[in-house]
């Protein structure tokens, strides 16, 4: 049995994928590994989420550093060489890990001299170095992270081939060194899908949420689109004379460049207020009941190359309507009606389709009901569990 850490540089749950996919991660270990996990995390938000178990203990460490310190980590990055100083990650040394997993993309591993496994979730500003989310400055900062991380680390996980044809592409990192696992639903999925109908009536209930709704659960970003999903909410009402309500959640707290505050403003122009509900951020069975009464899951995302909720929808049944880009024609199949993102009026056709149809909306549930059903935290560890156990051989030569 190794003793195996898990670096958690997340804190609180309102920041999204990446807080998810490391939470899927631990619960999928926790239960189904023979090996010892600890899980390093700063601050108080992950250890009331109860993941510890006979093989998995949280282990909270200081967020205190050293200004010095954390200069001249970072600028190591640059130099591609070990930072003489470890800061608050000395203390990992003490623990004699066999191997380190980093969900977000960092050099501690490199530095604490430890083999490690990262994660790369996407290549985006690549693609989109326009956006606001992706100043020069980030850019360039994801770069050299990304690079020097691939580089050191004995593997690199990603979501796709296509995720793996752009690291190769863009960072010249071997393909024998990048494996790729597709993304899970979040493991809150796996726990809640079964709620309570009295449950999901009460959420109803309490929001004011009307019989008939599309759904999109994303935070606000840029690239997830909203705008445009406005803008075809508004084509409807005035091509097609239906009146379509839509629910956004998300934590305003994540509101980049204030998008939230355009968004706002778009409907409020286009005359669609009485139709969009923004609830902010909601707990993880309420997120569960929204998916269940949906009409459809509208996702509008820019980027990719694959996404976590369209999974979700489809373990909750609940018909997909979905981008055409990247690899999210993969990951959907024939589960889902794919609209380009960019254009109001396909997104607006097929919301419209997905919207009169029940016939379509039961074939796409059970189409997506089929996609999906060998996914389970067990199935999602042992993926895991070869790549860790391939690491763990070749960290020992």
């Amino acid at each position: 049995m190794a003793k195996i850490g898990i670096l958690n540089l997340t804190s609180p749950v309102s920041t999204g994928g990446v807080f998810q996919y490391i939470m899927t991660l631990t619960e999928s270990l926790k239960n189904n590994s023979r090996h010892e996990y600890l899980v390093f995390h700063e601050g108080q938000e992950f250890k009331k989420l109860h993941l510890d178990s006979k093989n998995c203990k949280l282990i909270s460490f200081s967020s205190n550093e050293k200004t010095i310190s954390k200069i001249i980590r970072k600028a190591s990055t640059l130099l591609d060489v070990k930072s003489p100083l470890l800061g608050k990650y000395r203390a990992l040394k003490n623990y004699k890990l066999d191997l380190l997993i980093n969900p977000v993309s960092s050099l501690i591993g490199f530095h604490l001299k430890l083999p490690y496994i990262v994660v790369i979730y996407d290549v985006m500003h690549r693609y989109y170095p326009g956006f606001p989310e992706y100043p020069y400055i980030e850019r360039i900062k994801r770069d050299l992270l990304y690079k020097r991380t691939a580089q050191h680390s004995i593997f690199t996980i990603v979501d796709s081939n296509r995720s793996k044809d752009d690291l190769v592409r863009f960072y010249k990192i071997e393909k024998e060194k990048i494996k790729v696992i597709p993304y899970y639903p979040s493991s809150y999925v796996f726990k809640h899908k079964n709620l309570e109908e009295s449950f999901v009536k009460e959420v109803i209930n309490k929001y004011n949420i009307p019989d008939k709704f599309i759904f999109y659960p994303a935070q606000f970003w840029h690239h997830k689109n909203h705008l445009r999903l406005v803008e075809s909410i508004q084509l409807l009402k005035e091509k097609y004379n239906v009146e379509i309500s839509a629910v956004f959640i998300g934590s305003p707290k994540r509101d980049s460049k204030g998008i939230l505050t355009k968004i706002t403003k778009l409907i409020e122009e286009l005359k669609v207020h009485e139709q969009i509900l923004y609830l902010g951020y909601l707990s993880e069975q309420e997120v569960i009941a929204l998916y269940k009464k949906a009409t459809a899951l509208v996702f509008p995302s820019l980027i990719g190359p694959t996404n976590i909720p369209p999974l979700e929808a489809m373990v909750l049944g609940t018909p997909v309507v979905c981008s055409n880009l990247f690899s999210m024609p993969e990951q959907i199949g024939t589960a889902g009606l794919l609209f380009d993102p960019r254009n109001v009026e396909d997104m607006a056709e097929k919301i419209y389709r997905i919207w009169m149809d029940e016939d379509l909306r039961q074939e796409l549930i059970k189409k997506g009901h089929d996609k999906v059903k060998d996914m389970s935290l067990e199935n999602y560890a042992k993926r895991w569990e070869r790549i860790i156990e391939e690491a763990l051989g070749l960290a020992k030569r």
